[in-house]
């Protein structure tokens, strides 16, 4: 069984979103998309920069 997507906030308790993001763009070659409260430019560049598809502010609204 494989995955096809991987949905994640940035911030975690055991992990930071964006080491997670780097982790996933390295071994599995998978489509990323970041969440979070936090909806600053800088924030959310940094997301899309590290090879995010999608950075999505919370909470999530249907159009989003």
């Amino acid at each position: 069984m494989g995955f096809d997507i991987v949905v994640s906030d940035i911030h975690m308790p055991d992990m930071d979103g964006f080491k997670l993001l780097e982790h996933v763009g390295l071994e599995m070659d998978l489509p990323v998309i970041m969440m979070s409260a936090d909806d600053g430019k800088n924030v959310v560049m940094k997301g899309v920069n590290h090879g995010a598809c999608d950075y999505l502010i919370k909470p999530v609204r249907i159009e989003a």
